[in-house]
This record gives C-alpha cells, sequence and structure tokens, in this order.
C-alpha cells in the first residue's frame, strides 16, 4: 500500500512548504476507529477495500487541495463522510462506494472490484481512472499519469517540486 506513504510524503513538511499545495486547502483528520469504520461498513452497498480501511484508518477523512479523501462518520472540521457522498453515486452502480472529489468538479467512486471511477459532476461521464485505490493516489494523482488527472501544469508542478523526477 504505497499510497499511504505517498500521501505522508506529499503531507512532509519539506512539499507541504513548498507552494506546491495550498497550505490551508490542507487537512489531515485523525483516524477513524475500528469501531467507526465497521458501523459505516454496515450502512455501505458492501465493505469496503483493505487499502481504503487502511487510508480510514490512518486519517479519517483528508483534504490535499487537489483532492478530498472522505471520512467515516464522524468527520470533523466540515469534512464529507462518505455516508453523505453515497447521494452522488448514479443510480445503476448500487456496489460503488464514492471515496472522493475534486475541485474541477468530480466524483471518484470504487467498484466492487477495486477499480476507481472518476464521474463528471457537470456532463455526468464516467471513466475509469485507476485500477486501485493505490494507483489512483500514487500514479494517477500524484505519479507518472498525473497530466491525466490535472493537466501538464500538474504534472510540470509534481516535477518542480521534487515530487516526481524529471523525466
Amino acid at each position: 500500500m504505497q499510497g499511504i506513504d505517498t500521501i505522508k510524503r506529499i503531507l512532509s513538511e519539506p512539499v507541504i512548504s513548498s507552494g506546491l499545495l495550498v497550505r490551508d486547502l490542507v487537512a489531515a483528520r485523525p483516524p477513524a476507529t475500528s469501531d467507526g469504520v465497521a458501523t459505516l461498513e454496515q450502512r455501505l452497498p458492501r465493505r469496503l477495500s483493505e487499502f481504503h480501511r487502511q487510508l480510514l484508518l490512518t486519517w479519517n477523512g483528508l483534504d490535499l487541495d487537489v483532492v478530498r479523501f472522505f471520512g467515516a462518520s464522524p468527520v470533523r472540521d466540515d469534512g464529507t463522510s462518505l455516508l453523505d457522498a453515497q447521494s452522488l453515486v448514479p443510480a445503476g452502480h448500487p456496489d460503488w462506494v464514492a471515496l472522493a472529489s475534486d475541485p474541477a468538479g468530480f466524483l471518484y467512486v470504487e467498484d466492487e472490484h477495486g477499480v476507481i471511477w472518476s464521474i463528471d459532476h457537470d456532463g455526468g461521464e464516467v471513466a475509469r481512472a485507476a485500477s486501485s485505490l493505490d494507483e489512483f493516489i500514487c500514479s494517477y494523482i500524484f505519479g507518472t499519469r498525473a497530466a491525466e488527472f490535472g493537466g501538464d501544469s500538474w504534472r510540470d508542478d509534481l516535477v518542480t517540486y521534487g515530487v516526481l523526477p524529471a523525466a
């Protein structure tokens, strides 16, 4: 689960101080409890993937300026809960679990096989973003596929601020 290590690196002082992310738009909430995650899973359409569960047990909601991961209830500091976000999942996908959103209006969901899908809030277009939550974090948002997530300038910023090596 390299994704958790990737997020820890993004949250580290050198990266936060670099200006890659707007410091005021970054919030790492304290971990959810095991009981809280178990209660959440009883109210969701299915159990969470192991990685998603570990993410919640590390941070109960996470704002990283460019992406917001929903937390288990209760969520502090105006974070959106996973249960609240479930209302945004399109009809016809009863086993999808909403896990994140971004400022551009995309919702990210995980299907019953662990595949991450992006849903455009404006047009409703659904596209496969990553084969797993780990790939979503390590490759799609903060890795080699970052231009697909945030454009060439986002990928270039990741290189400039030392998150990605220069090509």
